[in-house]
């Protein structure tokens, strides 16, 4: 795994996936807790590893099939979380082809 995908050192070991335990990877005390070109996240897509620290079609392959989750409604927790003053609710996709306020995009200029 080249040294460069590794990212999000933290101290938590319960976060650290096997073979990563602090100072494994060079940091002394912290272990490196996203890995690969997207990123993905060890404590929370446990279920793919090893193959998101080793693979870059697996890394894609989960980075974009949860993002197409979020773009079919299926991450819920989105909307269970403190929400800004300055947007309103939104889910992934919600904005129209015109444009969505709610969703903290602006509407696109007419073509007249």
């Amino acid at each position: 795994m080249a040294a460069g995908t590794l990212g999000d050192w933290g101290s938590d070991t319960s976060a650290c996936p096997p073979g990563h335990q602090p100072g494994a990877d060079g940091e002394a005390g912290q272990c490196p807790q996203s890995y690969g070109v997207l990123q993905n996240r060890y404590p929370f897509e446990q279920a793919s590893w090893p193959g998101i620290g080793d693979s870059t079609a697996m890394n894609a392959d989960t980075a974009y099939a949860i993002w197409r989750s979020c773009y079919d409604g299926y991450e819920t927790w989105l909307n269970t979380v403190p929400h800004g003053q300055t947007y309103a609710r939104a889910t992934c996709g919600a904005a129209s082809a015109a444009g969505s306020p709610a969703a903290g995009t602006p509407p696109r200029p007419s073509s007249t």
